[in-house]
């Protein structure tokens, strides 16, 4: 999916003659803390709507998006991102296992697909790939190293949460 991204991108950018569209410019970041936090609902209504999810998943799925997003944000402010999306992906993990064994509430599955939405870095793959096509090598080299390390990081950190509150979820 990543590389049909990248392949519409470079070919939008050679129909369109603007080729240097390619080359690593990042726009300083205009929207306050707030605006983004709260873009994570019409998100999770979305990602609900989009897997034909019943409504009162909802209730669990907002907070468990929103609960990601702020622990990874403060964990990276912490330790880095790696270490952010660690934290976030554990407890994530926990969560959606803890919750996920009750009757009534929605399956592990639904809660860890929107925590990964959250926790995934599909857009840095993007940029760094579409950076090597433009030259910036540097910067596209960095970003392609950052989506190496949290990748895995993100599957690794779930599973670690889920394994810490097997126990419970069999005993509770």
């Amino acid at each position: 999916m990543l590389a049909l991204i990248v392949v519409g991108i470079v070919g939008a950018t050679q129909v369109t003659g603007h080729g240097d569209a390619l080359f690593e410019t990042l726009p300083e970041p205009r929207l306050s803390f707030w605006v983004l936090l709260l873009a994570w609902v019409p998100f999770a209504a979305g990602l609900a709507l989009a897997f034909n999810a019943p409504a009162d998943l909802l209730v669990w799925l907002i907070p468990s998006v929103i609960g990601t997003f702020l622990l990874q944000q403060g964990a990276t402010r912490a330790g880095g991102a790696v270490f952010g999306t660690l934290v976030a992906g554990v407890a994530l993990g926990a969560f959606a296992n803890v919750v996920g064994a009750r009757p009534r509430r929605p399956p592990r599955l639904v809660l860890l697909l929107g925590g990964f939405f959250v926790l995934t870095v599909g857009g840095v793959a993007v940029r760094g790939v579409t950076a090597l096509v433009g030259g910036d090598v540097v910067s596209g080299i960095q970003d392609i190293v950052q989506f190496g390390l949290q990748v895995p990081t993100v599957a690794i950190a779930m599973g670690i949460g889920v394994a810490l509150t097997n126990r419970w979820r069999r005993d509770g």
